[in-house]
């Protein structure tokens, strides 16, 4: 596993923002399954976030497939 960072290492509270990665491509980027899942949403922390749109497709589809947080309650 490994972490990449964007154009911001920390926030204004001074945590890392970083990206998670334990394999090549985009089954391996954690940020991204964890958006698609449903257990996560897409919160760019800047206007440069070199992965908005992606986070937003992911969470998108995860809202219309009522995955995760995003579906009904039992």
């Amino acid at each position: 596993m490994w972490l990449t960072f964007g154009n911001q290492c920390t926030d204004s509270y001074d945590r890392t923002l970083a990206y998670a990665h334990k394999d090549i491509g985009e089954t391996g980027f954690v940020n991204r399954v964890m958006v698609r899942q449903g257990y996560a949403w897409a919160y760019p922390f800047d206007d440069n976030n070199d992965f908005k749109k992606d986070f937003q497709a992911d969470e998108d589809a995860a809202r219309a497939e009522g995955l995760g947080m995003w579906g009904a309650c039992d």
